[in-house]
């Protein structure tokens, strides 16, 4: 009896260290992916590169198989970059980039001191100021709009859909909002766009009058950018396949860039274990594709060009499962796509309440929202899954290695794998 005793207390021992390595891999990954020397796993310096490099290279590690020859298939976008130093400067207050004000990443660029026209709640909430605003020569000035405190809703969204536009015909436009996220784009606009925190906007002192701005814009076209795909193969040529964008929003400026922890550097740690576990695995029911793709955050482009350029026939694949924003999980999961494919969520559930390995397992609808969208376009059987709860940063410089908690990492982990066993 007590011969049993210590075998159970070793194999709980054991059971915690495989899902202590498991963890430990995991942060190894985000803590390379997220480190400053792939500069935001964008556009400028090479940063999607070396990620797709570091990737392939545990792919090998973990032995998985590349298709064919290489772990790459190269394809090309356009798109807008920031790769010098940013400067902004309101009155006597610089502002700090990233922080205090994010440019839009259409934006043009532009250097030299402007004059400045404020569009506030004084102007918008008065009817003749408001019918009569563009009449107002701002075309050699910036334009600062302010809603905050204007009445009219009417008037808030009209003056916001002027300022897209730039119907005001100025050198920039910047957007007050209390709070600023930044993104990728693959076109240029003819205008400088900045969006500043409301905080930092009320520490300027008034009257604003000019400002000073450093800021030059390069755009690429057709810049080669590449997926990252591994195989191992099963009795089965059918595929299950996992996904996960590695790519992130690069750099804004020589000062900032996006670490990208939950978004994405979370799905591809969680992509990169399942390569190193069902590698281990003599013989696997089915063919299992690891595929991590570039330019997501540029309108799921990476995705899409594997969907129009397959690797391996669609029809080949059973199931697919996409993984992004998985660094948390307080709050349970959520499957998009779960709501259509009942069965398949139905066997998630299944696991879940059989296991009791997240609090939740919540199902949505179809959305066009990360890369599993044109593979079920295309009739592919996919879910995107995503965790709930815990750090809200997102597409800002403090989505970070450090603070991301991967509260049901090893639950979620758990609910892939036995999923994969159980499928038919």
């Amino acid at each position: 009896m007590k011969l049993l005793f210590i075998l159970i207390v070793f194999f709980v021992f054991l059971l915690k260290i495989i899902n202590a390595q498991d963890i430990n891999y995991a942060r190894k990954i985000i803590d390379e992916l997220t480190s400053e020397k792939y500069h935001g796993r964008g556009y400028t310096f090479n940063g999607d590169k070396k990620a797709a490099k570091y990737i392939a290279n545990q792919l090998k590690e973990n032995n998985v198989n590349p298709l064919g020859s290489s772990y790459f298939q190269a394809f090309n976008l356009n798109v807008n970059t920031f790769p010098s130093k940013i400067k902004l400067k309101i009155g006597d207050i610089e502002l700090k980039s990233g922080i205090d004000f994010m440019i839009s990443p259409v934006s043009k660029g532009f250097n030299g001191d402007f004059e400045v026209f404020v569009i506030d709640s004084t102007l918008l909430n008065n009817d003749y100021d408001y019918v009569n605003i563009l009449t107002n020569d701002c075309k050699n000035k910036f334009v600062i709009i302010d809603t905050t405190g204007v009445n009219n809703k009417e008037r808030k969204v009209g003056i916001l859909d002027l300022a897209k536009i730039n119907k005001f015909e100025a050198k920039g436009i910047i957007i007050v909002a209390k709070k600023i996220m930044y993104s990728v784009s693959t076109i240029e606009s003819s205008f400088c766009k900045i969006y500043i925190t409301s905080s930092a906007y009320y520490r300027l002192k008034l009257p604003i009058k000019s400002l000073e701005i450093k800021c030059k814009n390069k755009f690429l076209e057709n810049y080669e950018t590449q997926n990252v795909i591994g195989l191992i193969s099963g009795k089965s040529d059918s595929l299950i396949v996992f996904t996960s964008h590695y790519d992130h929003l690069g750099t804004m400026g020589s000062d900032v860039f996006f670490p990208g922890a939950n978004d994405n550097a979370s799905g591809v740690s969680m992509n990169l274990n399942l390569s190193k576990y069902f590698a281990d695995i003599d013989t696997l029911k089915y063919s299992v594709a690891f595929l991590f793709f570039s330019a997501e955050e540029a309108g799921i482009l990476g995705s899409k060009y594997f969907v129009e350029h397959p690797l391996f026939p669609l029809s080949k694949i059973k199931f697919l499962i996409n993984l992004d924003l998985v660094g948390t999980g307080d709050d349970g999961i959520c499957i998009v796509n779960g709501a259509v494919l009942k069965r398949e969520f139905e066997l998630f559930n299944k696991i879940n309440e059989d296991e009791k390995l997240v609090s939740v397992v919540k199902a949505r609808g179809e959305a066009a929202n990360s890369d599993h969208y044109f593979f079920y376009n295309s009739g592919v059987k996919s879910v995107f899954i995503y965790t709930l709860g815990g750090v809200a940063e997102y597409h800002n410089p403090l989505d970070i290695s450090k603070t991301l908690p991967l509260t049901r990492y090893n639950e979620l982990f758990k609910l892939l794998t036995e999923f994969v066993r159980l499928y038919e």
